[in-house]
């Protein structure tokens, strides 16, 4: 503690006031109304304030590597806040020790109804607000019911490194850069991504600034991952809103063929490819595949998307595929399936895919993993 420097006593609003510190360069613009905002820089209060209980040290003495370190995904914020606040955790017997804390966590770890009724900005401004978002505009994952701290951990990294790299003199995200050495010297581009060396054994990143940078340059199709030392951080007077055209930049790559529409997949490739990512493919009886095989075109649309936060977590999405007997739609020419797609978490890399040949099959299916008295 530095002489003259004054102690606090509250370090749930330390942690809330060094957070807004670091998220509104990130997230600029409406704070307290926005669900963006509220949910980037609670998950970054939680993890500090979790580390200054667990350490017993000020919140304005917690390092920036090691918060990072906990950002790396949701399973680690979660981990480091039920075991340094074990109050908090789903299943707990014990009751929080500050209930303005587990409001927020309860909060983050809430699921929401992307398909709720909402109503305009009471102001007219940017973005909705009322019952879906809890009176918060949202431009981050609107369509998703899964928990803030699953969708925003990511945003919380993003705007920690930030403050770690501008302590630590790195290059920053879409500063120009040169390429001093290698075979693209001399060749300019933008910053896109810091790469980082962590320390897992002590749980934080390790001193400097970011090793590696992802660097996408002018005259290359794609970006490329530089080792610190061959950059500078020259510029010749090119700013990020004058990128030129290409990978990362201010449009997509120009496609082989020029302006060729893609191929539209036929609908007996489209049922092969949902019939082939199923668990119950015989669910669809012969008769429909090849009424379907036959079909004009094939669309989809998502019914229903909801989910159910910890410690019974699950997410489901329900989505119809209808295909088009005839060139032109009828209601009585549409051949349709359905299939309902389980997760047990935003990012799961395996979600279960079950179909179903009619509408009332639906239900049984999503109950099978989330039953209504859970």
């Amino acid at each position: 503690m530095r002489s003259g420097e004054s102690v606090s006593t509250d370090g749930w609003q330390d942690a809330v006031a060094r957070a807004t510190e670091v998220v509104v360069p990130h997230l600029p613009g409406e704070h307290e109304g926005n669900w963006d905002f509220v949910a980037t820089r609670d998950i970054v209060a939680m993890v500090l304030y979790a580390l200054h209980i667990r350490d017993e040290r000020p919140v304005a003495h917690v390092p920036w590597d090691g918060v990072l370190w906990y950002l790396d995904g949701d399973e680690r914020v979660i981990s480091l806040v039920e075991g340094a606040l074990p109050g908090l955790a789903p299943a707990s017997a014990d009751g929080p020790a500050d209930e303005r804390v587990a409001e927020r966590w309860r909060w983050l770890n809430r699921t929401w109804d992307p398909h709720a009724p909402v109503r305009p900005h009471p102001l007219g401004a940017g973005g909705v607000s009322g019952a879906r978002w809890e009176g918060l505009s949202r431009g981050i994952g609107r369509t998703l019911p899964d928990p803030a701290v699953e969708v925003c951990t990511s945003w919380a990294a993003a705007a920690v490194e930030t403050a770690l790299n501008a302590e630590r003199g790195g290059y920053h995200l879409f500063q120009r850069v040169r390429v001093a050495e290698g075979v693209f010297r001399d060749q300019y581009g933008y910053v896109r991504r810091l790469d980082w060396v962590f320390d897992d054994d002590a749980r934080r990143a390790v001193d400097g600034p970011p090793a590696w940078y992802l660097v996408d340059l002018d005259e290359a199709d794609a970006p490329l991952r530089f080792d610190a030392r061959c950059l500078a951080g020259d510029t010749d007077g090119r700013q990020w809103p004058e990128r030129v055209p290409g990978s990362l930049k201010s449009s997509p790559p120009a496609s082989p063929g020029g302006d060729e529409a893609p191929r539209v997949s036929s609908c007996a490739e489209h049922l092969a490819e949902v019939l082939g990512r199923a668990t119950n493919p015989e669910a669809i009886p012969d008769r429909l595949r090849q009424a379907v095989a036959g079909a004009h075109s094939h669309h989809h649309q998502e019914e229903d998307h909801q989910a159910r936060p910890r410690p019974h977590r699950v997410t489901w999405q329900v989505i119809s595929h209808w295909y088009q007997v005839t060139e032109n739609y009828s209601p009585d020419a549409a051949l349709r399936l359905w299939e309902v797609v389980i997760k047990t978490h935003l990012h799961d890399d395996g979600p279960v895919h079950h179909l179903a040949a009619d509408e009332a099959a639906v239900q049984p299916l999503v109950a099978r993993y989330a039953p209504a008295s859970s």
